[in-house]
Protein backbone atom coordinates (compact mmCIF):
# COMPACT_ATOMS: atom_id res chain seq x y z
CA UNK A 1 0.00 0.00 0.00
CA UNK A 2 1.32 3.32 -0.83
CA UNK A 3 1.76 5.88 1.52
CA UNK A 4 -1.07 8.84 1.68
CA UNK A 5 -0.38 11.94 -0.59
CA UNK A 6 -1.32 15.07 1.75
CA UNK A 7 -0.81 18.69 0.47
CA UNK A 8 -1.29 21.63 2.05
CA UNK A 9 -2.55 24.92 0.50
CA UNK A 10 -2.22 28.87 0.88
CA UNK A 11 -0.67 31.99 1.75
CA UNK A 12 2.22 30.06 3.32
CA UNK A 13 5.48 31.50 3.21
CA UNK A 14 4.53 34.86 2.39
CA UNK A 15 5.71 36.48 5.95
CA UNK A 16 2.28 35.95 7.88
CA UNK A 17 3.12 34.62 11.23
CA UNK A 18 0.00 33.42 11.50
CA UNK A 19 -0.40 31.73 8.43
CA UNK A 20 2.92 29.90 8.79
CA UNK A 21 1.97 28.93 12.14
CA UNK A 22 -0.72 27.06 11.10
CA UNK A 23 1.08 25.26 8.57
CA UNK A 24 3.89 24.56 11.42
CA UNK A 25 1.17 22.57 13.64
CA UNK A 26 -0.36 20.73 10.40
CA UNK A 27 2.87 19.60 9.90
CA UNK A 28 3.48 18.74 13.34
CA UNK A 29 0.61 16.47 13.53
CA UNK A 30 1.15 14.64 10.23
CA UNK A 31 4.48 14.17 11.15
CA UNK A 32 3.48 12.72 14.51
CA UNK A 33 0.13 10.52 13.58
CA UNK A 34 1.36 10.27 9.86
CA UNK A 35 5.03 9.68 9.40
CA UNK A 36 4.55 7.88 6.19
CA UNK A 37 2.90 10.53 4.31
CA UNK A 38 4.33 12.68 1.33
CA UNK A 39 3.43 15.95 2.53
CA UNK A 40 4.00 19.06 -0.32
CA UNK A 41 2.53 22.53 -0.47
CA UNK A 42 1.19 25.19 -3.06
CA UNK A 43 1.74 28.50 -1.46
CA UNK A 44 2.94 32.04 -1.55
CA UNK A 45 6.40 31.73 -0.72
CA UNK A 46 7.67 27.66 -1.36
CA UNK A 47 11.41 28.92 -1.45
CA UNK A 48 10.57 30.08 2.40
CA UNK A 49 8.45 27.09 3.13
CA UNK A 50 10.92 24.31 1.49
CA UNK A 51 13.77 26.23 3.32
CA UNK A 52 12.15 26.38 6.71
CA UNK A 53 10.48 22.94 6.81
CA UNK A 54 12.17 20.50 4.29
CA UNK A 55 9.19 19.69 1.86
CA UNK A 56 9.05 20.51 -1.88
CA UNK A 57 6.64 23.51 -2.70
CA UNK A 58 5.11 24.85 -5.80
CA UNK A 59 4.18 28.32 -6.46
CA UNK A 60 0.09 29.23 -5.35
CA UNK A 61 0.46 31.57 -8.94
CA UNK A 62 2.13 31.16 -12.59
CA UNK A 63 2.11 34.99 -12.58
CA UNK A 64 5.13 36.22 -10.25
CA UNK A 65 3.03 39.94 -10.39
CA UNK A 66 -0.14 38.27 -8.85
CA UNK A 67 -0.60 40.93 -6.18
CA UNK A 68 0.93 43.92 -7.80
CA UNK A 69 -1.21 46.32 -9.12
CA UNK A 70 -1.23 46.27 -12.95
CA UNK A 71 -1.55 49.31 -14.96
CA UNK A 72 -0.14 48.51 -17.84
CA UNK A 73 -1.59 46.59 -21.03
CA UNK A 74 0.96 43.69 -20.69
CA UNK A 75 0.78 43.54 -17.30
CA UNK A 76 -2.83 43.04 -17.31
CA UNK A 77 -2.67 40.55 -19.93
CA UNK A 78 -0.14 38.89 -17.93
CA UNK A 79 -2.63 38.36 -14.69
CA UNK A 80 -5.68 36.93 -17.14
CA UNK A 81 -3.29 34.59 -18.74
CA UNK A 82 -1.70 33.71 -15.36
CA UNK A 83 -5.54 33.10 -14.17
CA UNK A 84 -5.97 30.78 -16.98
CA UNK A 85 -2.46 29.07 -16.56
CA UNK A 86 -3.65 28.75 -12.75
CA UNK A 87 -6.68 26.23 -14.05
CA UNK A 88 -4.91 23.79 -15.23
CA UNK A 89 -1.38 24.03 -12.66
CA UNK A 90 -4.09 23.65 -9.59
CA UNK A 91 -5.35 21.01 -11.23
CA UNK A 92 -2.42 18.58 -11.89
CA UNK A 93 -1.54 19.61 -8.74
CA UNK A 94 -4.74 18.69 -6.68
CA UNK A 95 -4.89 15.85 -8.63
CA UNK A 96 -1.52 14.32 -7.42
CA UNK A 97 -3.23 14.23 -3.71
CA UNK A 98 -5.06 12.31 -1.82
CA UNK A 99 -6.00 15.25 0.46
CA UNK A 100 -5.45 18.74 0.16
CA UNK A 101 -5.62 20.71 3.71
CA UNK A 102 -5.84 24.48 3.84
CA UNK A 103 -4.63 24.95 7.12
CA UNK A 104 -6.04 27.85 9.99
CA UNK A 105 -5.80 30.80 7.74
CA UNK A 106 -8.81 33.88 7.62
CA UNK A 107 -9.56 31.93 3.86
CA UNK A 108 -13.19 32.81 4.55
CA UNK A 109 -13.18 36.60 6.18
CA UNK A 110 -12.36 39.91 4.57
CA UNK A 111 -10.52 41.52 6.80
CA UNK A 112 -7.48 41.92 5.02
CA UNK A 113 -8.57 43.67 1.65
CA UNK A 114 -8.76 40.52 -0.97
CA UNK A 115 -9.36 41.17 -4.85
CA UNK A 116 -11.81 38.06 -5.61
CA UNK A 117 -9.31 37.10 -8.69
CA UNK A 118 -6.45 37.11 -5.83
CA UNK A 119 -6.77 34.34 -3.11
CA UNK A 120 -10.40 33.74 -3.74
CA UNK A 121 -10.11 32.71 -6.70
CA UNK A 122 -7.27 30.32 -5.97
CA UNK A 123 -9.12 28.71 -3.15
CA UNK A 124 -12.39 27.90 -5.19
CA UNK A 125 -10.00 26.56 -8.13
CA UNK A 126 -8.38 24.31 -5.48
CA UNK A 127 -12.12 23.44 -4.41
CA UNK A 128 -13.40 22.68 -7.36
CA UNK A 129 -10.70 21.17 -9.51
CA UNK A 130 -10.72 18.94 -6.00
CA UNK A 131 -14.41 17.99 -6.36
CA UNK A 132 -13.83 16.99 -9.84
CA UNK A 133 -10.41 15.03 -9.51
CA UNK A 134 -11.89 13.24 -6.57
CA UNK A 135 -9.37 14.77 -4.25
CA UNK A 136 -10.14 15.72 -0.74
CA UNK A 137 -10.36 19.13 0.24
CA UNK A 138 -10.29 19.93 3.97
CA UNK A 139 -10.74 23.71 5.15
CA UNK A 140 -9.08 23.04 8.67
CA UNK A 141 -9.84 25.35 11.69
CA UNK A 142 -10.17 28.14 8.88
CA UNK A 143 -11.25 32.12 9.87
CA UNK A 144 -14.60 32.96 8.55
CA UNK A 145 -16.79 36.20 9.12
CA UNK A 146 -19.30 38.18 6.66
CA UNK A 147 -17.64 39.43 3.04
CA UNK A 148 -19.69 42.61 2.23
CA UNK A 149 -18.33 42.08 -1.95
CA UNK A 150 -20.26 40.25 -3.67
CA UNK A 151 -17.98 38.71 -6.23
CA UNK A 152 -15.82 37.51 -3.01
CA UNK A 153 -18.16 36.01 -1.15
CA UNK A 154 -19.86 34.01 -4.35
CA UNK A 155 -16.18 32.19 -4.63
CA UNK A 156 -16.22 32.13 -1.09
CA UNK A 157 -19.48 30.22 -0.74
CA UNK A 158 -18.36 28.38 -3.51
CA UNK A 159 -15.17 27.09 -2.66
CA UNK A 160 -16.90 25.93 1.03
CA UNK A 161 -19.64 24.27 -0.82
CA UNK A 162 -17.27 21.88 -2.67
CA UNK A 163 -14.69 21.32 0.32
CA UNK A 164 -15.12 17.96 1.46
CA UNK A 165 -14.49 19.01 5.31
CA UNK A 166 -14.92 22.37 6.91
CA UNK A 167 -13.70 23.50 10.46
CA UNK A 168 -14.15 26.75 11.99
CA UNK A 169 -11.84 28.93 14.16
CA UNK A 170 -14.90 31.54 14.21
CA UNK A 171 -18.08 31.25 15.96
Amino acid sequence: MRPPRIGVFGLLGSGNVGNDGSLEVVLGYLRAEHPEAVVDTMCGGPEAVTARYGIPATRLNWYRGEYRTASRAGAIAAKGLGKLVDVVRTAAWARRHDVVIVPGMGVLETTLPLRPWGFPYSLFLLCATGRLLRTRVALVSVGAGPIGNRPTRALTRWSTRLAAYRSYRDA
